[in-house]
């Protein structure tokens, strides 16, 4: 197993570093190239490799370290700034835009949307079941069931954002489903999970995160402008896109992934905890909510009897 990690980690080693550096040396290039653009161009850049060749080996090594070490450093830091980023992206934020100011605001907007949503698809929905409905009233019921299915329902669960809300939905729906509170468990769920479930996820993941990175590096490309202003729109525009379309289009793989990870394997926490295990729906939202207040702040008494062997 170590040989085979050892051979792998190696045979990959290259492929995993341009993966992980690639935007950082995408970044400094236009950055590059925006300064010399404002500092004679491609005669600048001649003149910048004449002095290079003119320099001792061990001078351009080390302006190759200080190079990689800057573009490694800047990658550190855009991956620092994801998790935030993606909480700003999903509509927490600080006093004014979160639950008060622009957030309460559009979180009251989208409520109202929803609203008519709802209704709408309630006018199409007979239509659809006695199959009456033209091609677009389907199209239409199809495209309201899909944005209704990403919305958490409740008015106190729904955040400003279309990012948000489906990522709320996800965290929020197995609680409605099966009882369990999926965020304060998810530790316990993880351990438990089989490692293609785990992997799948994890690539899921990856993938929303460089979403949000990329916003942050379009973002971060605004600031070239002040050597060559077509920086700003460049930048500006693939934060932008990025954000109307890609971002999202992470989120719902993602939480697609997340709740068919608690559907498929919640039962096998039951079974590690030799908890015993629910026999129908209604009986499994009230298992999954002992479960959950038993795992956060654990339980007195004899109730329930634990099964006698837990789970391999």
């Amino acid at each position: 197993m170590i040989d085979t990690i050892g051979e792998t980690v190696v045979g990959h080693l290259v492929d995993r570093s341009m993966t992980t550096l690639g935007p950082g040396l995408v970044f400094w290039t236009g950055g590059g190239l925006a300064f010399l653009s404002a500092h004679g161009g491609q005669a600048e850049l001649e003149r910048l490799g004449d002095r290079v060749a003119e320099l001792p080996v061990l001078a351009v090594i080390v302006l190759v370290a200080v190079a990689f070490v800057s573009v490694y450093a800047t990658t550190l830091l855009v991956r620092l700034l994801t998790r935030p980023v993606l909480r700003l992206l999903e509509g927490y934020g600080p006093k004014g835009y979160g639950p008060k100011g622009w957030g309460r605001k559009r979180t009251a907007k989208l409520t109202g949307r929803v609203e008519k949503w709802s209704e709408e698809q309630q006018t199409l929905a007979g239509p659809v079941a006695d199959e009456t409905a033209t091609p677009e009233q389907r199209a239409r019921y199809a495209w309201l069931d899909a944005r209704l299915n990403r919305d958490p329902g409740r008015r106190e669960l729904r955040l400003p954002t279309r990012v948000g809300n489906i990522l709320r939905t996800a965290e929020t729906r197995p609680g409605e489903k099966y009882g369990l509170n999926v965020v304060a468990l998810w530790p316990h769920l993880w351990l438990s999970l089989p490692d293609e479930a785990k992997t799948s996820l994890a690539e899921a993941r990856t993938a929303l995160d460089r979403s949000v990175a990329t916003v942050i590096w379009g973002l971060g490309f605004t600031a070239f402008g002040y050597w060559n202003p077509w920086a700003i729109p460049v930048g500006a525009l693939l934060a932008l896109a990025t954000h109307l379309w890609w971002l999202p289009g992470r989120a719902l793989v993602y939480a697609d992934l997340l709740e068919a990870t608690v559907d498929l394997h919640r039962h096998l926490l039951y079974q590690r905890l030799r908890w015993p295990v629910p026999t129908d729906p209604a009986d499994e939202r009230r298992a999954g909510a002992l479960l959950t207040i038993y795992l956060v702040r654990g339980l007195d008494g004899s109730a329930p009897t634990f099964t006698t062997q837990a789970a391999p």
